[in-house]
């Protein structure tokens, strides 16, 4: 999983490029409201959104306004896809084949890496934020 710091790094790089909404999908666990709460404490409450107490029909509407998404877990990576969201997807442990059967996914390996596969576990720090941010840009310009 990518760092909380990661993403509040990339968002705030974000923010400066774009008048932006953020939507956070975690689920209902007290590690990833934890996780969201850490993200929501450094952005004004009218720019962000927790999905974690919304169900699957609550969340899709939602999702499906959204410009990008940028997932380290597969489950939204799907959604938005689906959705017919642009999706970015930090593969750590995510074989291609969970991410290449679609024109929205566009995958990010770790520095150092050409295959990725679910005992793979590489190291978050592997991925850039500036990498990152890179792939965000040339997708929303």
């Amino acid at each position: 999983m990518w760092k909380t710091k990661y993403f509040l790094e990339l968002m705030k790089k974000i923010e400066i490029k774009f008048d932006c909404f953020f939507v956070i999908a975690v689920d209902s666990s007290e590690k990833e409201i934890k996780i969201a709460n850490q993200i929501v404490e450094n952005f004004e409450r009218d720019k962000i959104m927790i999905l974690g107490d919304k169900n699957i029909s609550q969340s899709i509407p939602i999702i499906a306004c959204c410009d990008i998404s940028i997932c380290n877990d597969t489950s939204f990576q799907h959604l938005s896809c689906l959705l017919n969201v642009p999706t970015i997807i930090l593969r750590f442990d995510s074989p291609s084949a969970y991410s290449s059967y679609s024109k929205l996914q566009h995958s990010i390996l770790p520095e150092g890496y050409k295959e990725i596969d679910h005992d793979t576990k590489a190291d978050p720090d592997l991925i850039s934020v500036e990498n990152v941010l890179s792939k965000v840009l040339s997708i929303l310009n």
